[in-house]
């Protein structure tokens, strides 16, 4: 038991509850075997890891108390290198811990998040499906490997009627100190607001890591507003930003930003439109989390794919996604997005060296039953990386046209709860060199009972890069209680996973590509 701390801690939690105190917690266990392929080198390695998280929240009346622990013996990235001595981190690592007091004014200490408007101002958030960029080389096998902007200070909330009012101070481990308010007035008709953010020591490299690094401080200053009438609603968001001390390195640095939608029904379809202009002090934000104006996942092939680039330096965008729905189930939808590098317009402008991208996706669902549906789907992507020096058009060779095609069916089956089959097909063409390599992305999830599934996939890619065109795994996935108190999830993967990019609002990610087994317990009471 001396490898599972958490475990011996949530055994010991579980003991302790009685009287006026309550908690709760999550305790997630993963452990993983095979080789990988390494970021630096691109070779094959072998690789075995072992994480485990606690996360635990005591209550009492109006007090909150939560606290969150980690291990690592090392972290499942492939890039850290073997530790001296036997590999292992004795001692806890305390990832988070906040205490809350929720009363006329609510009160938050010690690790803080919230997120501004649409969060162009200001936004702090978890989120463990992405890296944390400050993990590198050994920090790797040291740190905690999840995506956490939060800041390490104080967060007080109040709402008195239709007002409501935030106030944060703190310290990210991403900028210095952040001092920020934000003021929203809600009514039936709408709602608007204002935010006020100072940060310092802003990274003016896209690398956070890099050992010397000039810095920023920015003001950012914040106005939004909905409106709605019927059907028909409109939100408008806008920030602009100043350098706090003119006389500092890089003075004269700053921008602007404006994210408006506008959603209206039209012939019995319903149309929502999206519109960016993003000239941010930074292209890599680590206090914004800026709305992206463009679909998140056109296909899993698509999406997957490591050249496509979200920027908020220097881009305009539009989005319009037009959908219906019909009685019986049946449901269609239609997007367009658009989006280019800023040169003196508003609009997006499709030029291979104005860091293009186009996007078109079409959907139809028919749910005939709970049980049964099927579901059809075709996207079409092109995107360059050109870019503008000077102000002078400079384009390279990377440019690249994706079409996909995809369907899924859920239906029940024999000694089955239900099945759902489902397949993508993409071609891709590099304009650039005019190569053309396609690929095909299969599954089927079988669900015997509501209480576990077991996923089996086959990824076929032409020419791909680790020299492995078919690839195939399966994910056993197992609900249960154990005592009745404890619920758990275990997962069980096994096989080959081909990697590529995963992307959360705009912030991605790179999943290696493994050849082993990797397990998951998260056990939560």
């Amino acid at each position: 038991m001396r490898h599972f701390p958490g475990l011996m801690l949530l055994a010991g939690a579980l003991a302790a509850q009685a009287g006026e105190l309550s908690l709760s917690g999550l305790n997630t266990t993963r452990f993983g075997k095979g080789t990988v392929r390494d970021d630096y080198s691109g070779a094959d390695v072998d690789r075995q890891y072992v994480e485990d998280v606690l996360d635990l929240t005591l209550s009492r009346d109006a007090f909150r108390l939560n606290v969150a622990t980690a291990m690592v013996w090392p972290s499942e990235f492939p890039d850290a290198p073997p530790r001296t001595g036997d590999g292992e981190i004795k001692d806890l690592d305390f990832i988070r811990r906040t205490l809350e007091w929720n009363g006329p004014v609510n009160v938050q200490v010690g690790d803080v998040w919230t997120t501004f408007g649409n969060g162009l101002a200001l936004s702090l958030y978890r989120d463990e499906n992405l890296v944390n960029p400050r993990l590198t080389g050994n920090n790797r096998a040291e740190l905690p490997t999840f995506w956490d902007s939060g800041a390490d200070g104080t967060l007080v909330e109040a709402q008195r009627g239709d007002l409501i009012v935030k106030a944060l101070w703190g310290k990210t481990d991403y900028v210095g100190h952040v001092a920020a308010g934000n003021a929203e007035w809600n009514r039936a008709w709408g709602s608007v607001g204002g935010s006020l953010v100072r940060a310092t020591a802003i990274p003016q490299n896209d690398d956070i890591r890099a050992g010397s690094l000039a810095t920023l401080d920015l003001v950012t200053r914040e106005v939004y507003g909905t409106a709605r009438l019927g059907q028909v609603e409109l939100s408008l968001n806008h920030v602009d930003q100043h350098q706090l001390d003119q006389e500092a390195r890089n003075a004269g640095a700053g921008g602007l930003a404006t994210y408006a939608t506008l959603t209206s029904p039209v012939l019995g379809w319903t149309l929502l439109s999206e519109y960016k202009y993003y000239r941010f002090a930074r292209q890599t934000l680590f206090l914004n989390a800026a709305p992206i104006v463009q679909r998140e996942i056109p296909t899993k092939l698509i999406a997957r794919s490591t050249h496509r680039v979200f920027s908020n330096e220097n881009e305009t965008g539009l989005l319009l996604d037009l959908s219906r729905s019909w009685e019986g189930g049946h449901s269609l939808r239609f997007s367009g997005a658009w989006a280019s590098h800023i040169d003196g317009n508003v609009l997006p402008r499709l030029e291979e060296s104005l860091n293009a991208y186009q996007e078109y996706t079409a959907g139809w669902l028919m749910e005939f039953s709970p049980e049964r549906h099927l579901e059809l789907s075709a996207a079409y992507t092109e995107e360059t990386n050109g870019w503008l020096p000077g102000g002078e058009s400079v384009a390279d060779n990377d440019w690249y046209r994706r079409a996909g095609l995809g369907a899924a069916l859920l239906m029940p089956a024999p000694l089955l709860r239900s099945v759902e089959v489902a397949g993508e097909l993409l071609h891709k063409t590099e304009r650039g060199n005019g190569e053309a390599h396609s690929g095909l992305l299969l599954w089927a999830e079988l669900f015997p009972s509501t209480l576990w599934s077991l996923n089996l996939t086959a990824d076929y890619e032409e020419a791909s890069i680790i020299r492995q065109d078919w690839m195939g795994s399966g994910e056993l996935r197992a609900d249960f209680r154990l005592p009745e108190s404890i619920s758990h999830t275990l997962t069980v993967f096994a096989g080959r996973l081909r990697g590529g990019q995963v992307c959360s609002n705009g912030n991605c990610r790179i999943v290696a590509p493994f050849n082993g087994v990797k397990l998951s317990l998260a056990s939560s009471f």
